[in-house]
């Protein structure tokens, strides 16, 4: 790579290039250098477009589902994009044949194909209404999640460093194939989100002809609304126990108004106990905190905050444990009452397989949680080894990183280019990958839609009720965590474990992808939120201040006023 040259620009030119924040408040933050290029990509991508397609024979327009994130590195997402075509046939009995990744510097594109969403779809609520398919299938699927964690806690449980470059290889191949198994089977909840919705949807319609659109969306959630609860709420609730401990004992509570460090000295000396229930806790749910692109793990310090937040919000936690657990068995008599209204064995299946999915989603969360911090731990100690950043490692492809356990060798330039503009398309037939230029033209060309005039717009009812407020776009944790205040409406692709400060804030929750047993959906339900999920275009109409309604009763999200109008 040849040496950069300065150049110099005059006053006028450097007035200009500042103007783009007024035409372009979506580069606000970057350097101009930064903003220049972006744009000289976008320029570059219209181009090309006008001179015809490129790319004629393996273009899908239109038929992408896109979930949108926070930039999240290619090693991640990997796994899932080759594992899912490679596998899917042989864990879930119908195939995955395409999916699409891309990313610019602050978003990241997973797309599966409508097409394989709809099939495999169909090809689950058909066959798992079946018994000894769905005992076999559950089985199954119980079986994998228990090896992939096994796998995952001893590479976590190693000690790297000691490993010598063979064994190290061994044990990245060996958790890469499995975490490839586990994306496999698991990307039959994303088909399970979109088509089980529209089956309950479609029974409970045809079981009560001329349903009213708001009693629909009530019935629904009623029989979408979990018996158990989610792993966060299990969390939340173990803390409320230590906290019902810690009220009950005078002495120790007082503890709590003192720094950690102190704090621990002290519960050590006076109620060790408690240090033990913290540990138990740490071992448990360390992972919550995660994310695709978070790898901060929850620890005995921040399990102390926690406890400290509950106790100040909570000068009694009694009765908070209570409404917690009235909740699940509320909805489980809510439930039983609509079935016996509905007399419909065909609902009465629909709903006995939500509920395993639902389960089947938070296995899948942990599981992605731990399989992403097990595989960033191989890349950090290959930092250490080799001398290059974790930042870049992390854009490589895994045959990349096994090369470069055996040979020393990295392309690091080519890691730098993708995490500034890549797409890659996985199918039967093998990867195509672009980076640069081409990968911006490639993406305008399988990803644009028309979203202009849109006043109203619709998804999936995940939790009723109706508000008004205004929008804070969140592609991340981070983002929604520094954004929402409190009444604001969380506008997001999808939401993960590490939302739920933000979330606990938010008048109301929308995003673009997910369905009956997505986080955002589960989270809601528990706070008593609306939330309207798999919306599709919700972070591409809105924008930060618009000041909209969500009617979750009929799932329509109505814009009143765009921001700065």
């Amino acid at each position: 790579m040849g040496k950069r040259k300065l150049v110099q620009i005059s006053a006028e030119q450097v007035k200009k290039l500042k103007s783009i924040d007024s035409l372009r408040p979506d580069l606000e933050g970057y350097p101009i250098s930064k903003k220049v290029a972006f744009l000289l990509h976008e320029k570059l991508a219209e181009t090309y477009l006008k001179k015809g397609p490129l790319f004629p024979k393996t273009s899908v327009k239109g038929k992408w589902i896109e979930y949108i994130r926070e930039p999240i590195p290619l090693h991640v997402l990997a796994p899932g994009l080759v594992g899912c075509i490679a596998y899917s046939k042989e864990m879930i009995g119908e195939p995955f044949t395409r999916v699409l990744l891309s990313n610019s510097s602050d978003k990241t594109w997973w797309c599966n194909y409508a097409p394989d969403i709809e099939n495999v779809g169909n090809f689950l609520i058909k066959n798992l209404q079946e018994k000894d398919f769905a005992s076999e299938y559950y089985e199954h699927y119980h079986a994998l999640c228990i090896e992939t964690k096994a796998k995952c806690e001893s590479v976590r449980k190693m000690d790297l460093h000691k490993l010598n470059q063979q064994k190290l290889l061994k044990n990245y191949i060996k958790l890469i194939e499995t975490t490839m198994r586990f994306y496999a089977l698991t990307l039959d909840i994303d088909a399970m989100d979109i088509m089980a919705e529209k089956a309950i949807k479609t029974s409970i319609k045809q079981a009560l002809e001329g349903i009213s659109d708001k009693e629909l969306a009530r019935k629904y959630n009623t029989l979408v609304t979990p018996v158990g609860i989610s792993y966060v709420t299990k969390e939340q609730l173990e803390l409320y126990g230590i906290a019902l401990k810690i009220q009950e004992n005078k002495k120790t509570h007082e503890l709590f108004f003192y720094e950690n460090k102190i704090l621990l000295e002290k519960l050590k000396e006076q109620n060790p106990k408690i240090i033990d229930s913290i540990q138990a806790l740490v071992e448990k749910y360390w992972w919550t905190s995660l994310g695709w692109s978070t790898i901060k793990i929850k620890n005995v310090d921040s399990m102390l905050l926690d406890l400290k937040n509950i106790l100040e919000e909570n000068p009694n936690v009694e009765p908070e444990i209570k409404r917690i657990n009235a909740f699940a068995i509320n909805s489980k008599k809510e439930k039983e009452k609509t079935l016996k209204e509905l007399k419909n064995s065909k609902i009465n299946a629909l709903v006995d397989i939500f509920e395993e999915y639902f389960y089947l989603h938070d296995l899948r969360k942990e599981m992605q949680m731990r399989a992403t911090y097990s595989l960033n731990l191989i890349l950090f100690e290959l930092s250490r080894r080799f001398g290059y950043k974790f930042t870049d490692l992390s854009w490589a492809w895994p045959a990349e990183i096994e090369t470069l356990i055996r040979t020393g060798k990295f392309n690091q330039e080519k890691a730098l280019a993708r995490k500034e503009s890549f797409l890659t398309i996985v199918t039967e037939d093998g990867t195509e990958e672009f980076i640069g230029e081409e990968a911006t033209l490639r993406r305008k060309q399988e990803l644009a839609a028309d979203i202009e005039g849109i006043h109203d717009f619709g998804g999936v009812p995940a939790s009723i009720g109706k508000v008004r407020g205004k929008v804070k776009i969140c592609f991340g944790a981070a983002d929604a965590i520094a954004k929402i205040e409190k009444g604001d409406i969380l506008v997001a692709s999808m939401t993960t474990p590490d939302f739920l400060p933000a979330m606990k804030k938010a008048s109301a929750i929308i995003t673009d992808e997910g369905g009956i047993t997505a986080h955002a959906a589960i989270v809601a339900r528990e706070l008593k939120i609306p939330c309207i999920v798999g919306t599709k275009i919700a972070t591409k109409v809105l924008s930060d201040l618009d000041l909209v309604e969500v009617n979750a009763n009929h799932a329509v999200v109505t814009i009143i006023e765009k921001a700065g109008k």
